[in-house]
């Protein structure tokens, strides 16, 4: 399951897809007749059934939704304005689309934060898009990344294991127990001993002896 800014999202046993809530810019993935709609009660996605997609995970943004299926495709919809969806073009889509440029990269995991999105592949690597306004792609700036980039730190100690995004942050956890963020810090939430902002992958030092 996965709630966004005003929906949620399931993924059954059956390996079908559910959403349901308050619909912008397509985010329920119910098409132009469910467009800023309000969705009282859960409604199946006809259009990702298991006999031609098998739908194993779900993560939802403000107002972006983001599945992967068994065969290690990625599918996004919903608002797409700072790149979010991945397809380039930073257009909304009502329905899910296939993101191509991961398409051959097995993905194992996917997050979202609020704006961005965040793909594991089952080689640990990672790769962002959508929002940078506070760095929270690592990319060196903060310019909107609108195809999937790959995120990285130059002493990376084992592939990543696990992705989750807040509001304009990003947090990463390697195999081997190290924890690596990016993005906003002005609350504290990067845990650097500081309240700056980092559009580089940076280790949480302080936590190195902890295996998490």
């Amino acid at each position: 399951v996965a709630a966004g800014g005003r929906y949620s999202v399931a993924v059954t046993s059956g390996q079908e897809c559910l959403t349901w809530g308050e619909d912008v810019g397509g985010c329920t993935g119910h098409g132009e007749s469910g467009l800023n709609r309000i969705h009282n009660t859960p409604k199946w996605m006809y259009w990702m059934t298991n006999a031609t997609t098998k739908v194993v995970s779900c993560a939802a943004g403000s107002a972006h939704t983001v599945i992967t299926t068994g065969s290690g495709q990625v599918y996004t919809f919903g608002v797409g304005d700072c790149g979010q969806l991945g397809h380039g073009d930073g257009v909304n889509y009502a329905k899910p689309k296939l993101v191509e440029s991961v398409t051959l990269m097995n993905v194992s995991s996917v997050a979202c934060g609020s704006n961005h999105t965040l793909v594991v592949t089952d080689s640990g690597y990672v790769y962002g898009f959508g929002s940078n306004s506070c760095g929270q792609l690592g990319c060196g700036d903060f310019s909107n990344i609108f195809i999937p980039r790959r995120m990285g730190h130059d002493e990376f100690v084992g592939g990543v294991v696990q992705v989750v995004g807040g509001e304009e942050h990003t947090v990463m956890l390697t195999e081997k127990g190290r924890v690596y963020v990016c993005g906003r810090g002005s609350d504290g939430q990067l845990g650097l001993s500081d309240t700056v902002d980092r559009s580089l992958v940076t280790l949480v030092s302080t936590m190195v002896n902890v295996f998490i």
